[in-house]
């Protein structure tokens, strides 16, 4: 129970203004008597192998909205009050033990008043916490978006200027992989299902005290987790001359090798044992990702979401399907990495050819005639090739054309905005950024009011459901990402001018290439299904070639 408190008490001070001294607290634990000295090292060790294995069940990361910030500081009160007394009463057993029940119950009731009003103080300074970022964010957003060019970092939680050199990248670099934060979340996922399980069995009699353990694959093939590849291999062998139906009378001959046939076939395979180690068949099965590799090509697939953002990991996929367990800080971390990589694929696949003065991009693929020379008209060409090569790829699968004329508006308000007054901003945002947003918050609402558990199987209402849930998020991240290349302070003015101008014309060509999206019904769906089953198909072929 103290090292859950410690973990909520680090996951808080990682987020305060302040934290460093509570970070300098935690460090001299071991010798203050909160904590032993064994149990010190113990988490210091936890968190080498795996820092985001225990949760924070407070709400500590700083929210961009004032309603989530409310939410989070009602949470955390609520969190706090109700399991102090249990922290409180937790503290009893280890002093008695330690001391006896004449000696240990002084001790017992300090330890137990110290620790229940630590836990509830940490709660209430989070609920502060939360409280004052949402109405700090909600005041100088206005300011910022009016007066300055910074935007809001998910990473660090405060308003900076987006620039490539920038300390954000630094500060992910000491962070965990990636591909290791989906591993934590697919672990967790599995931990919380089997505790459902466990939970949940129903025991055929009452003289029935327990069930036949579960049999893993290693138990199957009767070796241990840490086995090495050859000792699978002979232990395949041998158990397969055991079991195979020829040689074996037994009713269950072919289930049993069958079963062992299934997990040699696991076991071997070094990615397959991996997923196995974190999260059992699910995690070698891993339909969650099947489901999110869907949302992906009904965003347009792998060839726009390097630059539009990764749909799998959006509020849809997370929410609706059965997502990652992912907490928090590890969401910030690889929503700010799909962000970052936003930004360099719009730098580097689709504004490096523009130059200043070009012939504007057409949604047919036709340049103007222009007067600014040979060198412009050649330049226009080929940038325009370019984009319309990209574009042609991807233009007709799922929603595409409705997500290229979203996320080309978006450019257009980051262009006004790069290049207008205060007064204009204002103008933009009073007249243009809010009704937008509203309308989109106002969507959202109408469609999950509207959606069902029992409409899981409607593709239309699910179709809804994941536009309104998604289209957000990759605004937000096209906007950062736009943002990031226009006002880069480490380029010359004459090279953000050279972007801002590319972005423009990319903007107009991806709102002349797209079209709106109007709602799912029979016919579109249709349609959708049709396009993801090209696409799908387009993939399997290129596995095979790959292959």
């Amino acid at each position: 129970m103290r090292r859950f408190m410690l973990c909520q008490y680090l996951a808080l001070a990682n987020q305060l203004p302040f934290g460093e001294l509570m970070m300098k607290a935690h460090r001299s634990m071991g010798s203050t008597g909160l904590i032993t000295p064994a149990e010190a090292e113990y988490v210091r060790k936890l968190e080498e192998l795996d820092p985001t294995s225990p949760k924070a069940i407070f709400s500590t990361r700083a929210p961009r909205t004032l309603i989530r910030g409310i939410g989070g500081a009602c949470w955390n009160v609520g969190v706090g009050t109700c399991l102090a007394p249990l922290v409180a009463l937790s503290m009893f057993p280890h002093q008695i033990h330690q001391h006896g029940l004449v000696k240990g119950i002084v001790p017992a009731l300090i330890m137990a008043n110290v620790w229940g009003a630590s836990f509830a103080t940490l709660g209430y300074v989070a609920a502060i916490q939360q409280l004052s970022f949402g109405v700090v964010h909600q005041a100088l957003a206005p300011v910022h978006f009016l007066f300055t060019k910074k935007v809001w970092n998910l990473y660090t939680c405060r308003f900076e200027h987006p620039s490539t050199a920038a300390s954000w990248p630094d500060g992910l670099e000491h962070e965990l992989p990636t591909e290791t934060l989906r591993d934590y979340g697919m672990r967790r996922v599995s931990k919380n299902k089997n505790s459902r399980e466990k939970n949940n069995t129903k025991y055929d009699s009452p003289n029935k005290k327990s069930q036949k353990p579960t049999r893993t694959h290693y138990d199957t093939m009767g070796i241990s987790s840490d086995a090495s590849e050859k000792e699978i291999k002979t232990a395949y062998k041998k158990m397969a001359v055991k079991l195979h139906p020829d040689r074996n009378p037994s009713k269950t001959a072919h289930e049993d090798f069958d079963e062992l046939t299934k997990a040699y076939r696991v076991l071997s395979n070094p990615q397959k044992r991996k997923k196995y180690d974190l999260a059992g068949d699910d995690g070698v099965e891993d339909t969650g990702a099947k489901k999110r590799e869907g949302v992906r090509a009904l965003f347009g697939g792998d060839l726009v979401y390097p630059l539009l953002g990764d749909v799998r990991l959006g509020a849809f996929s997370l929410r609706v399907i059965d997502g990652l367990d992912m907490t928090p800080d590890e969401l910030a971390v690889v929503h700010m990495r799909m962000m970052l990589t936003s930004r360099d694929t719009l730098l580097s696949e689709y504004l490096q050819g523009y130059q200043v003065g070009a012939a504007p991009a057409t949604a047919e693929g036709k340049a103007p005639s222009s007067s600014s020379g040979a060198v412009s008209a050649s330049s226009s060409s080929t940038w325009n090739g370019a984009i319309r090569g990209k574009v042609h790829k991807f233009i007709n699968t799922g929603l595409a054309k409705e997500t290229l004329q979203v996320i080309g508006k978006e450019y257009l308000r980051v262009c006004a905005h790069a290049s207008g007054s205060p007064i204009n901003r204002l103008h933009q945002g009073l007249t243009d950024v809010l009704p937008d947003r509203f309308w989109t918050r106002i969507s959202q609402i109408k469609v999950l009011a509207k959606a069902r558990p029992s409409m899981v199987s409607d593709t239309a209402v699910m179709v809804d459901l994941a536009w309104y849930l998604s289209i957000s998020e990759l605004k937000y991240t096209a906007r950062f990402a736009a943002m990031s290349a226009v006002h880069d302070v480490s380029v010359p003015p004459e090279e953000r001018q050279r972007r801002l101008e590319g972005l423009r014309e990319l903007g107009n060509f991806f709102v002349a290439s797209g079209s709106p999206y109007t709602g799912a019904n029979k016919r579109t769906v249709d349609a959708l299904m049709d396009s993801l089953r090209s696409y799908q198909q387009s993939k399997g072929r290129e596995q095979q070639n790959s292959d």
